[in-house]
């Protein structure tokens, strides 16, 4: 694993998935390549109770704060031993997303999830989501509620159709509980459809 994307938006939410993701580079030397994709706000009809829409110099001033957050994540990892690349990109999320993945050659995603606690997030899902049907890397999603302290990699479980085409994917599952000394447990349902 030569090249680790870490997805961020600087949330809370992001934290537990950022321990997996520098671990990970501890663990393999990776470069850590780190990407904000900035979503420009919507305008919006103005409305008095909302205050109105978002005028040009908020959206800079928005935009300049997250590229600052960017950078600054960028050498605290630095000083933590990793080698960091940042990236920025304005537009779609999970399609940047992909596309810095292609760019970079990515061989990993980590991004975190939240819970989805409301009945639209659930019917939506997530951007993380997203990504993960479309990668062409493996993706692992960390959700926020995720402990982090003492963080090891003890126990993998690989969920499997026991088909032909899983065996290149299980073959990267083997390779990473060796390279951690952690178990893995293959999970196959059998069902009707």
């Amino acid at each position: 694993m030569k090249t680790i994307l870490f997805p961020t938006d600087f949330s809370q939410s992001t934290t537990p998935a950022l321990a997996w993701a520098k671990m990970l580079a501890h663990q393999y030397n990776a470069t850590l390549t780190l990407l904000h994709v900035y979503l420009p706000a919507l305008p919006i009809v103005p409305d008095p109770s909302l205050g109105g829409s978002i005028s040009p110099e908020t959206e800079l001033e928005i935009e300049e704060i997250n590229r600052k957050l960017l950078d600054e994540l960028g050498n605290t990892l630095r000083e933590d031993g990793l080698t960091v690349q940042t990236n920025w990109q304005i537009g779609n999320v999970d399609e940047q997303i992909l596309n810095v993945a292609h760019d970079v050659q990515a061989d990993l995603i980590v991004t975190g999830r939240r819970d989805l606690t409301s009945f639209f997030d659930r019917i939506t899902g997530t951007y993380a989501s997203d990504v993960a049907k479309k990668a062409t890397c493996p993706v692992l999603i960390v959700p926020d509620s995720v402990a982090t302290e003492s963080l090891q990699l003890k126990k993998i479980a690989y969920s499997t159709q026991l088909e032909e085409d899983d065996r290149a994917t299980l073959r990267s599952a083997l390779t990473l509980a060796n390279e951690f000394n952690a178990s893995l447990q293959l999970i196959h349902i059998n069902a009707d459809n």
